[in-house]
């Protein structure tokens, strides 16, 4: 089955919630393992355990603890998933999309801006969380059970390098005080 991660460090804020609740909608018809990412493994399984309304966590979900190579994490993985209710900027889902997973993300300021090709993109859940539920359960389902093989897109890293990297910051930065100058 597909491999699907999401970072689990604020619950709310990012969103497990709405992932835990998506998942469970396509938990019959699709064969996936959801990932979450946690510094708490204890305390994010009794979250889950809440949110699902369950005594147990289901089979098709495994709790990570973190670690600093967060990239490996990443490169093992199919799907990345951000339905995030805010966030700051989408490094999580930049990075992911650059070591090769499909990003699930939300309409969300700080977000919607980074403009990664191939991103599918969900309502923000601060607008409708329902929506967002349905449309993560109707992304996840069509790409786990895509009949095409996932071939990583050659071009998306380049074009993160060429839109984020470093260089590119500063360069933009200095600009930016020059004009003002």
């Amino acid at each position: 089955g597909k491999k699907i991660l999401i970072m689990g460090y604020y619950f709310d804020r990012k969103g497990v919630d709405l992932a835990l609740m998506a998942c469970k909608r396509i938990e019959e018809q699709c064969n996936f393992q959801l990932f979450i990412i946690s510094d708490d493994v204890e305390g994010c399984i009794l979250s889950c355990k809440n949110i699902l309304k369950s005594s147990k966590i289901p089979r098709w979900l495994t709790i990570l603890p973190s670690i600093e190579n967060v990239a490996s994490y990443y490169r093992s993985m199919d799907i990345f998933l951000s339905p995030s209710r805010s966030e700051a900027f989408g490094m999580a889902s930049i990075e992911a999309a650059y070591c090769g997973c499909r990003v699930i993300a939300s309409k969300v300021p700080g977000q919607e801006e980074i403009g990664i090709p191939e991103i599918v993109w969900i309502a923000n859940p601060e607008v409708n969380s329902e929506k967002t539920i349905e449309e993560l359960a109707e992304a996840l389902r069509g790409i786990i059970l895509s009949e095409k093989i996932m071939k990583k897109n050659e071009s998306i890293p380049n074009y993160i390098e060429q839109g984020f990297s470093m260089h590119k910051w500063v360069t933009e930065i200095i600009n930016f005080y020059y004009s003002k100058g």
